[in-house]
């Protein structure tokens, strides 16, 4: 069928001069003329997942009532559990008729302790419309801090059972209700079906399309074309023993006699000469968790269950401890919930990070992983049309990436990002998941994959990859199913792959279904997205709102503008001795005003250190200094480790915390480009004469130079895992004579000028950091009133205008070429102004106080 399609579409295309397009998918035309044919696709309808089927976006605002936690015991920063106070929140939240939002102000909150808490007791949300909402994901928000590992009497033997902390369930058991058989046959993505009686059906009523049989023909058909003797010990396989399953949760919307018809396309093919049944599903509805940040307790090495070796060397595989690694520091999980959602959520440190569990239309969109890599991301367990969206891990790799197991049915995997280093696999567990979209992701495939020998296969049918880019166990002849001669394990049934680059697939029979453009991306580059742009005419607004920005700490982010100085940065070991007013700003944004470029003062205490303070709690302060009227030495940047059971909401470099990610722009009076040095003190003094440097050019990765003359922007990268063990400074200098210069003696004609630092736990690309055109103009800066953007010529053409406050939440927005925005009504403080450029995707992000 489909080389007959592709020799259509060819003479279509041919004929056709004025088709636009260079590489269309005929898979996504395929589906196109099935639905307007009304005949089966090849690809399954995947538009209906997510939130409220994709049609809305997650909610912003929220009609309950708040129930702050710190009005019923949780104080922040304190050290103490809160998990008590907490759960005494969320039972008055549940005691109210319309629910209510758990509200978490700034600050850490520390859960399970196991010197004050039961290990074993998880937190549980039981009610529906009950969402735990914090102050924002970002420096300055909500931490939740769950210092020691969930109990159960079982993980000594079994690793994985520890359970989630989180738990939002209504207390249904994974049998649901049975309300009547099938009794007529459906094609796959088709939404009617015919029941042996109807009666206790309602439209609006959700239902789950079941079937258990242990059925030979029904087996042979569900694994062609393999067979159980193409799988590892075939009598101990689960879809032998227990039969082929499927479990689809759908929304009644129309019922006519015993015929009912669901909101979403039935995804596996229906024959009535099987078991297939209908059963209730009670479900909480419209709960979620968002804005914040989740840290955990899981610090160690992950080796595959297998316990950490820092604690216990030697122990093997599966051993008493594994559970510290595979499920110990377990997050959130979603059972029996549908429109639920998880959104702008920073994870740390966590054996496994969140699921959705006999769920279904639940979305986790734009959260990150930062921290120490631990067992698996987010992930569906048996459940239904869910959408895991734009959730990136920063770090080297967590071992399974976001993806399916169980008898999952419809779900989509959107614009995921995971190391493609051959760390970390997207998971798909086995158990009979089926139909899966992973679209536009990245990281690495058909590896690191999970699932026993006993519930494999890995896979059914309609497995899709979409624009997938990334890393497989080899570069080349990758294979979906690997015969038991190279692994037990790797068993996928004949995906569905479209564009798909960064490895190449095995030319041998039955390891595709259909594999069109290996190696070059289709134009049709989200498969959801274009689907859902199909069903309602337009994509709705949700789509295109960005994640919470930035990901990554912000340590420092300076624009100095046409001012040549020095600064220095403050560091807070101890904010509860400090000034609060200070915390977390540069020592010379302390003093008064603006001067007479509209820039921070120029004003700059050596050393701003309370005199009462104990030397080793100070916050170590250096700044630079010139007699030249160019500054030789321009940036100064200071760093303090801290413990990270100490509480900072503000600056932190941990220990995992290994990359300094930095833009800046170099001046020299005749043009040409210059040498980044870059020099790091771990003295414990604010006298840069007497300190000892040491020079650690070698270890800077300079990742792109602007080429603008005479004025350069460098964007680099240095690794400071070397020195993140204690206070250190770090001094960087432009010069073409390195030999001539040192941080003390700092003579020439060289200064650098804006400066932005990140710092992160992976480096930061060179996307990141755009060179800033300088016909571009933001004033004045500070501003009370009306703050005026204007462009002098045509290099940046602005697209957008997005104004966003320090938590990276979205304040204004516009597409409007040339602008002025009012900021009148915004509370004062510091924002980032993010310009887009209509000639590419570049952006320019300007750093504007208002007052």
């Amino acid at each position: 069928m489909i080389k007959t399609l592709r020799l259509t579409l060819l003479c279509l295309i041919l004929f056709q001069t004025q088709l636009k397009a260079q590489n269309p998918s005929l898979l996504y035309q395929n589906w196109v003329d099935a639905q307007i044919n009304n005949t089966e696709p090849i690809l399954p309808t995947f538009s209906y997942a997510g939130y409220h089927n994709g049609e809305v976006g997650l909610p912003s605002s929220f009609s309950q009532p708040v129930f702050d936690v710190t009005n019923y015991g949780a104080v922040a920063d304190d050290g103490i559990s809160d998990k008590s106070a907490i759960m005494a929140t969320i039972a008055a939240a549940e005691a109210n008729p319309s629910g209510g939002i758990v509200f978490f102000p700034p600050g850490r909150f520390v859960v399970n302790d196991d010197a004050v808490d039961d290990l074993s007791e998880v937190i549980r949300i039981s009610k529906s419309n009950i969402v735990i909402k914090g102050s924002g994901s970002g420096i300055g928000g909500t931490e939740l801090y769950q210092k020691d590992n969930t109990t159960h009497p079982d993980m000594a033997t079994k690793d994985w059972v520890c359970p989630y902390l989180f738990v939002f369930w209504n207390g249904e058991d994974s049998v649901n209700t049975y309300i009547t058989d099938v009794v007529g046959n459906a094609d796959r993505e088709t939404f009617t079906l015919q029941v042996a009686d109807a009666s206790s059906i309602t439209v609006g009523q959700w239902v789950e399309l079941y079937l258990k049989d242990t059925n030979s023909a029904l087996l042979a058909e569900e694994l062609s074309p393999y067979t159980t003797s193409d799988l590892y010990q075939p009598s101990n396989l689960k879809i032998v023993n227990d039969g082929v399953q499927v479990r689809e949760v759908h929304k009644v919307v129309g019922k006519s006699g015993n015929t009912i018809t669901f909101k979403e396309p039935i995804h596996r093919a229906v024959n009535a000469t099987y078991d297939w049944k209908i059963n209730n599903f009670k479900a909480l509805e419209e709960v979620g968790v968002q804005d914040l940040k989740y840290t955990g307790g899981f610090i160690w090495n992950h080796i595959h269950h297998r316990a950490p070796q820092e604690l216990y060397p030697g122990e093997p595989v599966n051993g008493p401890n594994a559970y510290l690694s595979s499920s110990g520091w377990s997050g959130i999980q979603f059972n029996h919930v549908v429109n639920g959602w998880i959104s702008n959520v920073e994870f740390s440190d966590m054996s496994q990070v969140a699921q959705f569990k006999f769920s279904a239309n639940c979305t986790a969109l734009n959260n990150r992983y930062t921290g120490n890599p631990g067992h698996n991301f987010i992930v569906t367990n048996s459940a239904t049309g869910c959408f895991i969206g734009k959730n990136i891990d920063y770090t080297s790799g967590i071992w399974h990436g976001a993806g399916v197991n169980a008898l999952s049915i419809g779900n989509v995997l959107w614009r995921n990002e995971s190391p493609q280093n051959g760390n970390s696999g997207m998971e798909i567990h086995a158990s009979q998941p089926r139909a899966t979209l992973f679209d536009v992701c990245k990281g690495g495939f058909f590896f690191n994959q999970g699932g026993s020998t006993g519930a494999l296969p890995n896979h059914l049918r309609h497995m899709v990859l979409w624009n997938f880019e990334g890393v497989s166990y080899q570069a080349t002849g990758v294979k979906s199913w690997r015969p038991n001669s190279e692994t037990r394990y790797a068993k996928f049934l004949m995906p569905i792959i479209s564009g798909l680059q960064g490895f190449t697939m095995s030319t041998e029979a039955n390891q595709y279904q259909e594999n069109e453009s290996q190696g070059t991306p289709v134009d049709e580059e989200s498969l959801y997205e274009h689907q859902l742009e199909y069903r309602l005419g337009s994509l709705p607004s949700w789509i295109d709102e960005e994640a919470p920005s930035p990901f990554y700490p912000i340590f420092h982010y300076e624009d100095f503008g046409a001012v040549n100085r020095g600064y220095s940065v403050q560091v807070i070991a101890n904010p509860d001795s400090q000034d609060e007013s200070k915390i977390g700003k540069r020592i010379s944004d302390i003093p008064d005003a603006s001067d007479s470029n509209n820039e921070f003062t120029e004003t700059r205490p050596s050393v701003r250190i309370p005199a009462n303070q104990a030397r080793d709690q100070r916050a170590l302060s250096i700044v630079g200094t010139s007699s030249n009227t160019n500054y030789e030495l321009e940036a100064w940047v200071v760093m303090q480790t801290v413990d990270v059971s100490t509480s900072n909401p503000y600056i932190r470099v941990a220990d995992t915390h290994k990359y300094i990610s930095f833009w800046t722009e170099q001046r020299y009076a005749n043009g040409g480009i210059s040498a980044l040095e870059a020099y790091v003190s771990t003295d414990y003094t604010n006298n840069v004469s007497t300190a000892t440097w040491t020079n650690v050019t070698s270890s800077l990765n300079q990742i792109a130079t602007s080429g603008q003359n005479p004025q350069t922007y460098i964007k680099s990268v240095l690794d400071i895992s070397a020195y993140n063990s204690s206070s250190f400074t770090l001094a960087f200098k432009y010069t073409s004579s390195p030999s001539a210069w040192s941080p003390t003696n700092r003579n020439g004609t060289f200064y650098i000028s804006d400066v932005k630092y990140f710092v992160s736990s992976a480096p930061l690309s060179s996307q990141v950091f755009v060179a800033e055109s300088k016909t571009i103009k933001v004033f004045p800066n500070p501003v009370s009133d009306r703050l005026y953007i204007r462009v002098a010529d045509n290099a940046f053409k602005i697209h957008s205008v997005t104004l966003l406050n320090v938590m990276g939440k979205t304040v204004y927005k516009s597409e409007k070429a040339y602008d002025d925005i009012d900021v009148s009504q915004l509370p004062s403080g510091i924002y980032f102004l993010r310009l887009k450029d209509a000639n590419s995707d570049n952006t320019v992000t300007k750093k504007v106080m208002i007052r």
